[in-house]
């Protein structure tokens, strides 16, 4: 088995306190699961860890029955509550960093390899944006590509066309809560149909996400 998810959840607490709680920490965690994934790093029994909060400072790390290490931390809820922007994902970097240590207690991982991606996201202001495609679209000349931004408020998926460096056409074609629960599914490839730029989806029966004429959006740079 493979880690594959990393979790920061206060699923037993409030729903005011929980639910946004969730979106808010899927930016961090986002971006630190999508290189752990390419390291393949192996496990016994679990490919998740969920860093969970539990009020009892006395509880321990264990497997539960879902693929899923969960370890405990005490939540700071007066500091999560008046936190904004960057000082709040400095305690999610926080919990993050010593759910690892402790995961790591109950399972060898290597953290000199984990650890630094959290570094890389706070070196990089807290941003995790990545493209998802670029496809040279031949017979048009132009690249399309899909470009995805998942903060603490929102994912955003946006699509542009470009010729070399210059860009020609861009717009946001796609935002939802920020949570891979309720935007993965929605986009999988950039196609050209009958002349048209496509998106298409992995869901039925709603295959295609965007599709308009590409000679339009050519048009529409003049």
């Amino acid at each position: 088995m493979k880690l594959r998810s990393i979790y920061l959840s206060l699923y037993d607490y409030p729903d005011d306190v929980s639910s946004p709680f969730s979106f808010e920490t899927r930016c961090l965690c986002n971006f630190v699961q999508r290189s752990i994934r390419k390291m393949a790093i192996p496990t016994d029994d679990f490919n998740s860890i969920v860093i969970w909060g539990d009020a009892a400072p006395d509880a321990i790390s264990e497997l539960v029955d879902v693929k899923s290490l969960r370890v405990p931390f005490v939540p700071d809820l007066d500091r999560y509550r008046t936190a904004e922007g960057e000082a709040k994902q400095e305690y999610f970097i926080a919990i993050l960093k010593d759910g690892l240590h402790r995961a790591h207690e109950f399972h060898p991982l290597p953290l000199s390899r984990m650890l630094p991606l959290v570094d890389d996201f706070k070196a990089g202001r807290y941003r995790n944006n990545w493209t998802h495609q670029s496809k040279l679209l031949r017979g048009f000349g132009v690249r399309a590509t899909l470009d995805c931004e998942l903060t603490m408020e929102a994912f955003r998926l946006t699509l542009t066309v470009s010729q070399q460096d210059q860009l020609l056409w861009s717009e946001v074609i796609l935002s939802t809560l920020p949570d891979e629960t309720c935007f993965h599914y929605r986009f999988k490839d950039i196609v050209v149909s009958d002349s048209d730029l496509v998106v298409s989806t992995r869901r039925w029966p709603e295959p295609e996400l965007f599709r308009a004429p590409l000679r339009e959006i050519l048009d529409e740079r003049a």
